[in-house]
């Protein structure tokens, strides 16, 4: 009977090892203000803070996904962070001649052991 109980704890010992989860970076918050409207350059020019953070140690990168929509082709953006501390903040500059819209996007983090997070999904309106 001990033998069943202890083969019963050490198969579930390794049931719980085998499906664990490795450790992604989370991106915690992201402040882009929308509307934007063109500045004075005629281009839309704002500041994106994100708070995110990982437990296997520092964020490295910020990356920002749009789509293609409304008939434009974004460039990805891929922003080292230089060693700085959450929340960064990361210049976004928006090309005047995209049409007014509302533009989704995705912004992911990784971290220093080159985990990628899961992404954020958010929108912005340009006017």
């Amino acid at each position: 009977m001990s033998r069943r109980v202890f083969l019963f704890a050490f198969l579930s010992t390794l049931g719980l090892a085998c499906s664990s989860t490795p450790q992604v970076p989370v991106v915690d918050s992201v402040d882009l203000p929308s509307p934007l409207s063109k500045d004075s350059s005629g281009a839309y020019n704002t500041t994106v803070t994100i708070a995110a953070h990982s437990e296997n140690g520092s964020i490295t990168h910020i990356r920002m996904h749009v789509p293609p929509q409304n008939g434009v082709q974004f460039a990805d953006l891929d922003t080292a962070t230089g060693g700085a501390v959450s929340p960064f903040q990361v210049l976004l500059q928006i090309p005047g001649n995209v049409p007014a819209g509302t533009y989704t996007y995705q912004i992911s983090v990784v971290d220093v052991s080159n985990a990628v997070s899961n992404p954020y999904n958010g929108s912005v309106t340009l006017q």
